[in-house]
């Protein structure tokens, strides 16, 4: 298996396409269980908004250079909010807000819009050139308030970045397997006798 279908396999995976913890993610949780938010914890659809926005934004603005679906795609008035950032240095008021206002709906058709453009963005990606330099600050300069405020630390990790390989790793793979293991925390306190999965 070369590294594109590996890629592609663990994107599938963890998108919810092949079973597996992306799959229950998006399908088992209700509406009502994806907006409770548990003091201390993140909601489940808030989880998901992040994972979504995180990816359009690595891939477009940092890989790409190009502009978000979010705004592209009009997609802050579809999900009912106006936020530009991803929500590294969102607080939990915010996060709050977010989990009450967002159309969840519109949610997994942002989900699987930003899945699909990673996946097309696969499809001629060079992994051969995952190591290439990149620069990082006038990528960063395309979407500004893509980190948003309170977001510091988060911002010099980014600053830190100078190849592909951690925005193509991180934001689409191993960031999106930690916020899966998030939900399904969440998921087990707020529906204890779910099914197991």
């Amino acid at each position: 298996m070369d590294a594109r279908s590996y890629f592609l396999t663990l994107h599938q995976h963890s998108h919810g396409d092949i079973p597996g913890l992306g799959s229950w993610m998006l399908n088992l949780p209700t509406p009502e269980q994806m907006r409770v938010n548990l003091p201390g914890h993140n909601s489940i659809a808030w989880i998901i908004w992040h994972i979504a926005r995180g990816e359009d934004w690595s891939v477009n603005t940092m890989l790409r250079g190009e502009e978000q679906l979010l705004t592209r795609d009009d997609w802050n008035r579809r999900l009912g909010l106006q936020r530009l950032d991803w929500g590294p240095g969102m607080t939990d008021d915010e996060m709050v807000e977010l989990t009450e206002k967002i159309d969840l709906t519109a949610l997994r058709e942002y989900f699987d819009a930003v899945t699909a453009d990673t996946r097309r963005f696969i499809a001629s990606f060079d992994f051969d050139r995952l190591d290439d330099p990149l620069d990082v600050k006038s990528r960063l300069a395309l979407a500004p308030e893509a980190l948003g405020p309170g977001s510091e630390m988060v911002q010099r990790i980014v600053e830190s970045q100078t190849t592909n390989r951690w925005f193509l790793n991180v934001m689409t793979l191993s960031d999106v397997y930690l916020h899966l293991g998030e939900v399904g925390h969440v998921f087990q306190m707020v529906a204890p006798d779910r099914p197991k999965v």
